[in-house]
Parts: C-alpha cells; sequence; structure tokens
C-alpha cells in the first residue's frame, strides 16, 4: 500500500506575521539562538533520515509528516552542518504553519514537503517562502540578529547564531542592512 501525500500550501500570512510565530516558538520551546535544533526536533517526536525521501530530494531536505510528533526530517549528504541547520528549521516551519490545515481537512492526510514544488502551483511557492521566513526568524530572531549584526558584523553573527554565510547575509539584506 502507498501513501498518497499531501503537498503543503501557503496559508496566507504576511511576512511579519509568520516571523513573529516563528520567534514566539523559539521562545516557548526555549530553543536559544545558535542551540542544538537537532535535539530539539528530537524531543518533538522528530526523526532525522540522512538521504533522499525518494523525491529528487537528495541535495536538499524534505519533511513526511504525519503529525506534530511524529515526522522525518530527510537531510541531504551533500551540505554543510550549518545549512542543515536552516533546512530543519525551514522543515520545521512547514510541520507548524502547513500541517494543520491540512489535516483539518483531512485529519489522516500526510504531507510531504520537498524543494520541488509544482512552479505553476502559487500556493506551493508561497508555502516555501512562509517556510523560509519561518526558518529565518526562529535561527536569527530580529532584534537579536540586528543588534549582533550592528556590534559585531556578519562574520561573528554566521558564528553566534551557527548558520552559513548565504542564511547570515539573506537575514540582514531581508531587515534592510
Amino acid at each position: 500500500m502507498t501513501t498518497e501525500y499531501v503537498s503543503p500550501k501557503g496559508i496566507g500570512a504576511s511576512k511579519a506575521s509568520v516571523e513573529a510565530f516563528a520567534e514566539k516558538v523559539a521562545v516557548n520551546v526555549g530553543f536559544k539562538i545558535g542551540g542544538n535544533i537537532e535535539d530539539l526536533i528530537e524531543r518533538a517526536g522528530g526523526k532525522f533520515v540522512m538521504g533522499s525521501s525518494g523525491q529528487g530530494d537528495t541535495d536538499s531536505g524534505s519533511i513526511i509528516a504525519r503529525s506534530t510528533n511524529d515526522f522525518t526530517i530527510f537531510i541531504s549528504r551533500h551540505t554543510s552542518l550549518k545549512r542543515d541547520r536552516f533546512t530543519i528549521a525551514h522543515e520545521l516551519g512547514h510541520l507548524l504553519l502547513h500541517l494543520g490545515p491540512i489535516q483539518k481537512k483531512d485529519p489522516s492526510a500526510v504531507m510531504r514537503a520537498t524543494r520541488w514544488v509544482d512552479k505553476s502551483d502559487e500556493s506551493q511557492r508561497r508555502a516555501e517562502w512562509e517556510a523560509n521566513w519561518f526558518a529565518a526568524a526562529f535561527l536569527m530572531p530580529k532584534a537579536e540578529f540586528i543588534e549582533a549584526y550592528k556590534a559585531v558584523g556578519i562574520q561573528r553573527v554566521q558564528f553566534d547564531f551557527d548558520v552559513s554565510e548565504m542564511a547570515a547575509q539573506t537575514r540582514a539584506k531581508s531587515l534592510v542592512f
């Protein structure tokens, strides 16, 4: 028997509200800047698999979620640990933002989010943006990021927040630096 997977759809929330939600989640679960996201996921009932979910996601991550405490995050064997942290936070964003609406329609639905979305489906593209906004704010909360960036610069921010150079630069650009 094969499982029918449902792709995440955007919830239509503003970037600011997604980021505020991500920061609130981080505070509520006790996630600290530069903290161990892997332990957090495992405490929440998630599992990790190094490799593909079987859907062409060998170069990026993906998630299969049956519930908010029963999910598997797939991590590419071809990425850095710092990149993996963003991927994990991105997949957490899909879980917390997109699984609920899917299961509201069908409580037994299983969500699968991969990097490869139907480019003609605006809602799938939107879900990717929302997951990226969530990940950036979860790992690099706005106020703390701005303070650190102004005080110590981008290289130190990368180190303190334990993110890739690209993630730190993208966050700085999104915050108008």
